[in-house]
């Protein structure tokens, strides 16, 4: 109890949490390296792997919205899932053309 009330409780108040995924700087286009510069190019490779990473996770996540809309309201997902539908496809052809 003396421990929670002096030590404990005292440190969790004055300590504010924040939890924010990462953020990454953005690197210049490959358009912009300059020529022999291995280390732009390399950064500029793993930013593009991490962003069709995050656009495929977003995929995922409008695929799982048109199949849940689908199973809620079967027969009439045309009806009432256009929405979905329209912006699953609409990412999806972003997604395959990058």
């Amino acid at each position: 109890e003396f421990f929670s009330e002096n030590v404990v409780e005292p440190a969790r108040l004055n300590k504010e949490n924040h939890y924010y995924h990462r953020r990454y700087r953005r690197i210049p286009g490959v358009d912009e390296c300059e020529i022999g510069d291995e280390i732009c190019f390399y950064e500029v490779n793993k930013q593009f792997k991490r962003d069709k990473m995050v656009d495929g996770e977003v995929l995922n996540i409008l695929r799982q919205r048109k199949v849940e809309c689908g199973v809620y309201y079967g027969e009439d997902k045309k009806k009432y899932c256009e929405k979905e539908f329209k912006d699953y496809e609409e990412a999806a052809a972003n997604f395959f053309q990058k």
